[in-house]
Parts: structure tokens; sequence; C-alpha cells
């Protein structure tokens, strides 16, 4: 992660990974208000590299905190990453690993990402230019933080369908990664009825926390402790 880190904030990453895709849905709040609410992410999850030479690097969660701050983003709740798999172009179909000693190590997650970009050769997708999602479980924010402060939270894996072989769980704690998991960047700034919003204030607010949240209240702490 520290090698990692020091390529993330110092802006190597594919340029194609830099533009953001724009989701718009219609959501209800926590007293059953409707409201037109627009989102932007990044098309895949975070890679190390250029268009054409780049690996989709798995981080701890403290990492993948600091980068999400750094670029003023926020990693997905699990409404979030339901909603970008529900409106992503690309449904990946997953690629799960052999589970043993090895999922922790840098061969597996190369070859892990090896396997992603062959699917995407036989769906002729090229990486990166649209909304991709089901391939990665996402690191994931939750109300569970702020009382579970050294655990990882990880979401997803969705089938083409929307079911999503990886619960929310926190069974890890913050020292482990593996080659399963992604980093999703989301823009802090939100659109709620054409108006700006920073999408972590509105995760701690009584009632618009709903549009962004499917668990139960508002979020006391939306970022992995550093």
């Amino acid at each position: 992660d520290s090698l990692a880190i020091n390529e993330l904030l110092a802006g190597n990453i594919p340029n194609s990974l830099r533009q953001h895709i724009y989701i718009t849905d219609t959501l209800q709040d926590a007293i059953g208000t409707m409201h037109e609410v627009t989102f932007s992410t990044v098309p895949d999850y975070l890679a190390i590299g250029t268009d054409e030479d780049y690996i989709r690097i798995p981080l701890l969660p403290q990492t993948a905190q600091q980068i999400a701050t750094h670029y003023g983003s926020t990693l997905p709740t699990r409404k979030l990453s339901a909603l970008i798999h529900q409106h992503s172009r690309v449904k990946m179909t997953p690629q799960p690993m052999t589970p043993d000693a090895t999922m922790v190590t840098m061969p597996v997650f190369a070859r892990h990402d090896s396997l992603l970009n062959m699917q995407m050769k036989g769906m002729n997708i090229k990486p990166f230019k649209l909304l991709t999602a089901g391939h990665k479980k996402d690191i994931s924010i939750t109300n569970r933080i702020a009382n579970e402060p050294n655990r990882l939270f990880i979401y997803g894996l969705h089938y083409p369908n929307g079911k999503a072989i990886q619960p929310l769980s926190g069974a890890h704690n913050n020292k482990y990664v593996d080659y399963s998991h992604g980093v999703r960047l989301i823009s802090d700034e939100v659109l709620v009825d054409g108006q700006i919003h920073s999408l972590t204030s509105l995760l701690k607010d009584s009632i618009l926390y709903k549009l962004f949240s499917d668990e139960d209240g508002p979020m006391q702490v939306t970022t992995y402790p550093l």
C-alpha cells in the first residue's frame, strides 16, 4: 500500500478512469418524499497505470480512504454500490479465485485482473470507457464504522441479475486486503432536486441520508479512521 498510494496520489491513474459518469435516479428520503438525485462515479475500480498498461489495485480501507479524500470523493455505501450496478452499462460476471493463502498476494491480484480483461475482451468492451460493475467487492462505508473502527467493510460482487455474492460484511480487520476488493470513488458533490450538496453531509442528515443509504438512521462517521 505504501508504494501504491504514492503512485495514486501522484496521479498515476489511467486517463479514461478520470472521466466521471453521472447517474440520475428518483429516490425516497426517510419520510417518504421523492427526490431527483444525481451523483457521479468513475467508470471502473481504481487502477494504477495508463489506459494501455494498468492494474486494478486492491487496497487497505484506510489507504482507500486517503485516496478518496485526496480526490474529493467518498467510498460507496451498500445502497450506492447497488445503484451503480443497476445503472452500469457493463454488468460483469464475477470471477472468484480459489480461497487460499495466495489470495492476498500480488500475483493473484494480477491474475484476477487478467481474467477480468479477458472477459471484457470477449464482450467487445474496452476497459474504463463505460460504467462497469459486478467484478469486485466494494470497500464500503457503513453506520457500523462508528462502533467498529478497526474493521474492513465489503459488499458487492454482483451477478448480472443484481444479486450480490458478498453481503455487507465486517468479518476482516482493517489490515486485510485480497484480490476481490475494489476501490470505487464517488464524487462528494451531488445534486438533489437541482441543488448542490455534499454527499457525506447528506449521509449525516436525519431525513436525506436515506437517499444514499439503506441502513437504519443517518451515519455518524462517513470515513475510515486514518
